[in-house]
């Protein structure tokens, strides 16, 4: 099937018959390609030595090695990157290549996907390639590039230097360059999945500059929904990563991550209609610690009145969102940032129950935490707090291994593994009894927290 057009064109130029058949071969080769991407690797492991055997039958080994293995620097134009003799498959062919060698999670493979993107971008003169689906191929590829450097990261922490890390916010930032390259042309104009991918490989590379580059790509993402309408209704998940981005964000030492975490939030509860529910407080105006069994019939009314048009229902916050804010709190690292934090976690816990979504035990794990981080120097009021936290917990049922550990942590600066179930009746035993020791006054009454 494969033809010689550069020798025909110099004998005068190829037959009817001879353009048909070269069309032909492209449409074969690109149809054998994407049969040969669509089931994975997994399936067959040596698909891409398939796929690269068939190319190299069209277009010349040489050739295609030259292409493969092109340098950084090198001119990717076909007229001087390819012999002159050399066949040129259609872009089609490529695409359906690079997502081949992105589905085999290799890095090897992931470079050359890369080396054909540019080449693409270098010779889209008269083609729709490459399109989203080309570039979204790529950000998969280095979504599961960025996840498996940051197991191997977590596995070997304390024993090796941040290289993992650090390659893992570089494949972010070459991802997240490519968004305006893919604006420039209609066929390749970023979709939602686009800014899922790179907000995920944001969350993933774990780095400082997570949040804000996942609050601009959220941010865009408003600006597109607004122009488009709705086919770009944004979903709660998008909200949601982001806010997931500002809780690595502030493990990094990011300054005011909490409070950019709570933005998020506010802006989900005004545009779900849920951000005119008030909590009461209390004469210092300080919020109270309330209890899901005090939430009253009205409140839940209220909420569900939220769901009419028309507000987005679709982004009412649930236990997710409020907990991934105090997350962020318990997060920050930074000494100049905790008294703000602390009072944002507080803050969260009671507009969430306020607006009748029900805390869940990560809830009171991340207050807990919240006390043992946020106030170091203050034990008093910690383990007051901590108290406080547990107690509410505990009148829930929401007491787990996860929850007694923190307590204990905010409460003693301790550690320990308590998972065991005669350590949990013991440790729940000992609380009881400090629990019993307090006056039935201050047992009863929801202290001021912030």
């Amino acid at each position: 099937m494969k033809r010689n057009v550069a020798g025909d064109a110099a004998k005068g130029g190829s037959t009817g018959e001879g353009r048909r058949m070269h069309q032909l071969s492209h449409i074969s080769y690109s149809l054998v390609l994407q049969t040969l991407s669509n089931p994975g690797v997994k399936a067959l492991p040596d698909m891409c030595a398939r796929a690269e055997s068939l190319i190299e039958l069209w277009m010349g080994k040489e050739a295609f090695r030259r292409l493969v293995n092109a340098n950084e620097e090198d001119d990717m134009h076909a007229s001087v990157l390819l012999p002159r003799t050399s066949e040129v498959p259609d872009l089609n062919v490529f695409h359906h290549l690079i997502l081949l060698y992105v589905s085999s999670g290799r890095p090897d493979k992931m470079e050359r996907a890369k080396r054909l993107l540019r080449y693409m971008q270098c010779n889209s003169d008269k083609s729709h390639y490459p399109n989203v689906y080309t570039y979204n191929g790529i950000l998969r590829g280095l979504l599961h590039q960025n996840r498996k450097l940051m197991r191997m990261y977590e596995a070997d922490k304390g024993q090796m230097d941040n290289s993992c890390k650090r390659d893992a916010a570089v494949n972010s930032s070459f991802a997240h360059e490519m968004l305006d390259t893919m604006s420039d042309n209609p066929w390749s104009r970023p979709n939602r999945e686009t800014f899922m991918l790179l907000i995920n490989m944001w969350k993933s590379s774990k780095s400082s500059q997570g949040g804000d580059r996942a609050q601009e790509l959220l941010s865009r993402m408003e600006t597109y929904s607004g122009i488009s309408g709705n086919d770009w209704n944004i979903q709660r998940d998008s909200y949601q990563s982001t806010m997931q981005c500002w809780v690595e964000a502030a493990a990094a030492g990011q300054a005011g991550a909490a409070e950019r975490a709570y933005r998020i939030l506010l802006s989900m509860e005004t545009q779900s209609g849920s951000g005119s529910l008030n909590f009461p407080q209390d004469p210092a105006g300080g919020p109270n610690m309330k209890l899901w069994s005090q939430v009253d019939e009205a409140t839940l009314t209220v909420r569900n009145a939220a769901a009419l048009e028309p507000y987005k229902n679709y982004l009412c916050p649930v236990a997710f969102d409020y907990n991934s804010v105090m997350e962020t709190c318990s997060k920050t690292c930074l000494p100049s940032d905790r008294d703000i934090a602390l009072e944002i976690a507080f803050d969260a816990y009671n507009r969430m129950i306020a607006r009748g979504v029900r805390p869940t035990s990560r809830s009171y794990s991340a207050l807990l935490n919240c006390c043992a981080a946020l106030l170091p120097d203050a034990p008093d009021r910690r383990n007051e707090l901590a108290r406080t936290v547990f107690q509410a917990a505990s009148s829930e049922n929401k007491v787990n291994d996860s929850v007694l550990q923190a307590f204990r942590l905010a409460k003693n600066g301790e550690s320990e593994d308590i998972s065991s179930t005669s350590s949990l009746q013991t440790f729940d035993n000992a609380v009881e009894a400090e629990a019993e020791a307090e006056s039935s006054e201050e047992s009863d009454k929801t202290g001021a927290l912030c």
